[in-house]
Order: structure tokens, then sequence, then C-alpha cells
């Protein structure tokens, strides 16, 4: 049986989590030129003042998956307590209904602190958005990104801008 539970960073979590964050990173960018060096200190201080939130789910206590948020209010309702996702990862062997059963638990412990909306974040080439759909998630925007090595130039010849 996998279990649910929110965990705040102790040094057993990292023990426990680092070897998912790095499995995670080479799940999702297996060719990438940007080392995978995550910045724990921000994590500890973001967990220390009470922004962070870790969920897990651990099968006879081993860890198999985590989903972690940044909840606080908005910068432009800062009435309005808000959660934004950072990473989700289930291990391959844990994925199916288990994925799912973890975001529904997840929302239901942030809607108990009072948080008001959840972003998630889906990648186009892993894509979970059917999923989020089907738990009432909408899609509200597409952020694009664009990747520059350290001997790039920026330089735009596709666009000119009108006068």
């Amino acid at each position: 049986m996998i279990v649910f539970q929110r965990e705040f960073i102790t040094p057993q979590l990292w023990l426990d989590i680092l070897p998912q964050i790095a499995a995670h990173w080479s799940e999702l960018n297996p060719s990438s030129d940007i080392p995978f060096n995550p910045d724990v200190r921000t994590y500890e201080e973001c967990d220390a003042a009470g922004i962070l939130r870790i969920f897990t789910a651990r099968h006879e206590g081993r860890l198999v998956g985590y989903s972690i948020f940044y909840v606080r209010p908005g910068i432009h309702c800062r009435d309005v307590l808000m959660a934004s996702h950072d990473a989700l990862f289930v291990e391959r062997s844990a994925r199916g209904l288990t994925g799912a059963r973890f975001i529904i638990w997840c929302d239901e412990q942030l809607r108990k602190e009072g948080v008001r909306t959840v972003s998630q974040n889906s990648r186009l080439d892993h894509d979970i958005g059917p999923m989020l759909k089907r738990l009432g998630y909408k899609p509200q925007e597409m952020v694009y990104v664009r990747q520059f090595t350290p001997t790039s130039k920026f330089h735009n010849e596709t666009y000119r801008g009108r006068s």
C-alpha cells in the first residue's frame, strides 16, 4: 500500500529524495547540457519560511514519489493563497492510478490550508495534461522556453519590429 504524507526537510528526507530528483531530471532532460545541481539551500530556506510543501508517496517506507509546491499569497492577489507547483515525480513502478490519486490527495491538503488556486506544470514532451483535465484542471497559459548555450550570441534575424 502506498501512503501519502506531508514531510519537512530533514537529513533523511534529503537522502531519500535527492536520488529521485536526479532520476526525474534524467528522465526529463536526457540530452541536456545543463547540469543537474539542485539548490538545496533555497529549498531549506523556503521550508523554514513556511512556503514549501513537500508531499511524498511511500511504499513500505520507501519513497516512490514526491510533489513539491510553493505556497504563498499571490503577488497580484495578496488576499488569495496560491500554490505553485515545482515538481511531481512518481517512479515508473508506481505510476498509473497512483499519480492521479496523489495529485487529488495533494490538492486536498492544500485546500485544507486555505489555498484557493493550484497551478500544475505539464511538459509537452511528458504530458500529464489529459489526467489534469480529468481532475478538474483547466489549461490557462502556455509557457515558452528559450535556452541559450554559454557560447550563443543573442540576435534575432527573424523578427523585425514595426516602427
